[in-house]
């Protein structure tokens, strides 16, 4: 599915870059962001939806990378 949605976003949507997000404590949201391919861009501070603050891993992905990826 997440597959997908990059192509949608990238081919369909003609987006430049793709930007996705975890919080710092989901081990497998991480590791499918990785083995997406996308790459880490920085971590933030956020308040979750209980109102405390938690650490949010950011990441990014060009179109060129994914394009590289797709065809490899």
């Amino acid at each position: 599915a997440a597959e997908e949605l990059l192509r949608y976003a990238f081919e369909e949507l003609d987006c430049r870059m793709a930007h996705c997000s975890h919080f710092e404590w989901n081990g497998q949201s991480r590791r499918v962001i990785e083995k997406l391919g996308f790459a880490p861009a920085g971590v933030h501070d956020t308040v979750d939806s209980l109102g405390r603050t938690q650490k949010m891993l950011c990441y990014t992905m060009p179109r060129a990378v994914w394009a590289r990826r797709r065809q490899a």
